[in-house]
């Protein structure tokens, strides 16, 4: 593993610009912050007091900072297969994509964007291949596109990366065109939750049938569960559970009030089928929900571990011959444990 530094882009304290390991470089979220702004590293709290410019000067820097650390790695912009983009202010989505499109290169990244309170008005995060590896872009008329300069997923060697995907079925699809028009997103999604919740891992699955080895929903190690209601988390969950076999993905789940449908699902999968070992133990927090264990506490997938999300409860506080706290009790213990005041679940 090799941490990656370079003066041609700011540095963060507390954090590594990019990590770089074997066939991959995850780089941390770039901002519109010129690095002769940045000559020493940065306190997070008072990065958004030296950023100016509108969306499209932010995006652009922040681009610009990203290919410097790229080429630090010895790798390009042309090899990123999976970005994440932050906004704070999803109203500047179209300005973004105009800057975002233009910088990079066809095909694009599989991609997941969403507004969220941050001090700047856009963050970049990529993971890119290097230049040796094997990536290969995935397209199938079988799942939903969109209009946007995003791919439907990538493969990187034993990897596969899903874009976010929502709740469209793939014959809601333009015949002509193979997209879903974002302007339209809205009229073309299920009503219910756990409608949306079944068609987004319905197109999870078909992008992952288009890869040469075939691998199924079987074979996800990670998904990144946005909700714009967290009051429907139990719903979905149920759906999620029954769509999904166990052992089910590590997972991470959140409340973004600003998303464009009512869920978007982000994957992570292995390449070939059964190549992936999950992890288990009892020394640490396993949720479940309505009796079923909805995520594993992590996967094996080559020399990459993921992890779900966790949360700050005691050992002491799971159950003792499972190690599993159930969601429908989570606050209750995370009081118990004293994390979080009793006045603030109240």
């Amino acid at each position: 593993m090799q941490r990656i530094s370079t003066e041609a882009a700011p540095r963060l304290r507390g954090s590594s610009q990019a990590i770089q390991r074997g066939d991959r470089v995850y780089v941390e979220g770039m901002v519109g912050l010129d690095p002769t702004d940045a000559a020493q590293p940065v306190d997070v709290s008072h990065v958004g007091d030296r950023i100016t410019g509108d969306i499209q000067t932010q995006t652009a820097q922040a681009i610009d900072n990203l290919e410097a650390v790229l080429e630090a790695a010895d790798t390009s912009i042309d090899n990123v297969v999976k970005a994440v983009v932050y906004l704070d202010d999803k109203e500047e989505f179209d300005a973004m994509n105009e800057v975002y499109a233009d910088r990079f290169p066809e095909p694009y990244p599989a991609r997941f964007a969403a507004e969220v309170d941050q001090p700047f008005k856009v963050q970049i995060i990529a993971i890119a291949a290097m230049p040796d590896a094997d990536a290969e872009v995935i397209e199938t008329r079988d799942a939903i596109d969109y209009d946007l300069p995003l791919s439907q997923g990538y493969t990187l060697n034993d990897t596969v990366y899903v874009q976010g995907m929502v709740g469209v079925k793939p014959e809601k699809i333009d015949p002509d065109t193979g997209n879903v028009p974002m302007a339209d997103l809205s009229n073309r999604v299920e009503d219910d939750i756990s409608d949306q919740t079944d068609w987004a891992l319905t197109n999870i699955r078909n992008i992952l049938g288009a890869v040469d080895t075939a691998p199924t929903l079987d074979d996800v190690v990670k998904t990144m569960v946005y909700l714009d209601d967290k009051d429907v988390f139990f719903d979905m969950n149920e759906t999620y559970n029954d769509v999904l076999n166990a052992p089910r993905p590590c997972r991470r789940c959140w409340e973004i009030s600003s998303l464009f449908t009512g869920i978007e699902i982000v994957a992570t999968a292995a390449r070939e089928p059964e190549s992936a070992e999950v992890v288990r133990t009892k020394d640490a927090l396993q949720y479940s929900s309505g009796g079923r264990e909805y995520t594993s506490q992590a996967w094996k997938l080559g020399d990459t571990v993921y992890v779900h999300g966790l949360v700050g409860i005691p050992p002491e506080n799971l159950d003792s011959d499972t190690g599993v706290a159930p969601m429908e009790d989570i606050e209750n213990r995370l009081i118990e444990g004293g994390i979080v005041p009793e006045s603030r679940v109240a």
